[in-house]
């Protein structure tokens, strides 16, 4: 293993936010945002072995540290510094090389994170915040982009995940009903059909929670649905292909499977305040 390659290595170790854990069988270290990629580093410092391709591909050299290693040996505060070549460094050589921090002792730097999340006793507020914090030290400015760049990517994946739960428990992308009821923002896009086994069925196209839900009924049970949205006029032409636009709230419930998302009931918008209102 050459100086420079050890060198990337050691800076992508140091970089990258990396999660390690210890386990029976060692370390296993992987990425937060690629969890399902995870490899074991085991052995001893003097001869460690990781279950990386880059490990695997490199076994042969007895020299190989892979990011992983790396990254357990920072945090082991024992980083190791490969067995000498064939023509060994002289002594300025090595200080220089533990100069250049491939020898440090020291506790090294780790990023930290801290998730706090805020619901008041009504459930109307329900946020997340996602903190980071990394010591600089004297890492070079293009280590300090590449570091809060992969942290800030790391804080979308969190937040992303954050908003889908909501999404799922009905609070709508983060947002949270403005009513005392269990009702969630929503508009009624359109009406659509589809072929079915009774015939061509027809439906309203409903956008809640950031998602399509579909509102299957007769003509009746369609033109129900508008009134109750607020606007009777749009319910006096229920066609197939017709837009309505129409904002409002509703009620949903999981299907038996817990698959679907099935719409109870429609109550006009909370700024509703002439239901009869052409839109």
């Amino acid at each position: 293993m050459t100086r420079e390659q050890l060198q990337m290595r050691t800076q992508r170790a140091e970089t990258e936010p990396l999660v390690i854990s210890k386990t029976e069988e060692g370390f296993r270290v992987y990425s937060p945002m690629t969890p399902g990629r995870q490899y074991v580093v085991t052995g001893t410092a003097e001869e460690p072995v990781c279950t990386c391709p880059d490990f695997e591909f490199h076994k042969e050299d007895q020299e190989w540290r892979c990011k992983h290693i790396l990254a357990v040996f920072k945090r082991s505060a024992k980083p190791q510094v490969p067995p000498e070549p064939e023509n060994p460094d002289t002594e300025e050589e090595r200080v220089a090389i533990q100069e250049e921090g491939l020898g440090r002792t020291e506790p090294p730097s780790q990023l930290q994170m801290v998730i706090k999340r805020s619901v008041s006793p009504d459930h109307r507020i329900d946020s997340l915040s996602v903190e980071f914090s990394s010591p600089v030290g004297d890492a070079s400015g293009e280590e300090v982009r590449s570091r809060a760049i992969s942290t800030l990517h790391l804080q979308s994946v969190i937040v992303d995940a954050f908003l889908e739960i909501q999404g799922e428990a009905g609070e709508g992308n983060g947002r949270v009903s403005t009513s005392h009821d269990e009702s969630v923002p929503a508009k009624l896009l359109g009406i659509s059909g589809m072929n079915t086994r009774r015939g061509r069925s027809l439906f309203i196209e409903v956008q809640t929670n950031g998602k399509t839900i579909r509102l299957f009924g007769s003509r009746k049970e369609l033109a129900d649905a508008i009134v109750a949205a607020g606007n009777p006029r749009l319910a006096e032409r229920i066609e197939e292909g017709a837009r309505l636009n129409l904002p409002c709230r509703v009620i949903t419930k999981p299907s038996e499977n817990g698959r679907y998302q099935n719409i109870e009931r429609v109550l006009p918008p909370l700024d509703s305040h002439q239901p009869g209102r052409a839109r």
